[in-house]
């Protein structure tokens, strides 16, 4: 049998370091700087953001203006002998997410002692721009507490009242939960 000598030759290898999610409005770092090529030389980095724009260098930092999923694109150039390994590619996927708009409705007035007196608190005016579901919590100034986009709540004792709403997305980020307070102003009926 005849003997057969093969070379294998390397092409680059890209490595992308950058974040998974972020809020909308920060800048993200993005970092090619670890990508590596055995017996050879990178000679380009090359970055497609997938919202329409590009840079070029080991290292960039990029903001998006829309929320969304996006898939980041590094295509790195090489002086490798075969033509098929000049170039290659990596992808990575970046989560922008946009903060919740909580909304629990207006200051208002409301009477206390009757049977029906309790007080609907309604956040069903809130909503995210990424479309995520979302989680509603009360905080409620007589120090009681509830969860519920819509829920029922009887004040005790005339006085006035801060109730604040907390909405959270699923994102898990710090800009993932927002909160706006109401001002309730109970009295007894006449």
């Amino acid at each position: 049998p005849a003997e057969i000598a093969v070379r294998v030759i390397a092409g680059p290898v890209a490595a992308i370091k950058a974040p998974a999610a972020l809020p909308l409005g920060d800048s993200a770092a993005f970092d090619g700087s670890g990508s590596s090529m055995e017996g050879g030389k990178i000679t380009g980095w090359h970055w497609d953001f997938g919202d329409g724009t590009a840079a070029d260098g080991a290292k960039t930092e990029h903001r998006y203006e829309r929320p969304g999923t996006y898939q980041v694109a590094l295509t790195l150039a090489s002086d490798s002998e075969a033509p098929a390994c000049r170039q290659v590619s990596a992808r990575h996927v970046v989560t922008v997410n946009a903060p919740p708009v909580a909304d629990a409705g207006k200051d208002r007035e409301v009477f206390i002692g009757g049977a029906n007196d309790a007080v609907l608190l309604d956040g069903s005016g809130s909503w995210d721009a990424d479309g995520e579901a979302l989680s509603h919590s009360w905080s409620i100034g007589d120090g009681s507490s509830e969860l519920g986009e819509r829920v029922r709540h009887t004040f005790l004792a005339a006085g006035d009242y801060p109730v604040t709403l907390t909405v959270s997305d699923t994102s898990g980020l710090a800009c993932g939960t927002t909160s706006t307070t109401v001002h309730i102003h109970a009295r007894q009926r006449p």
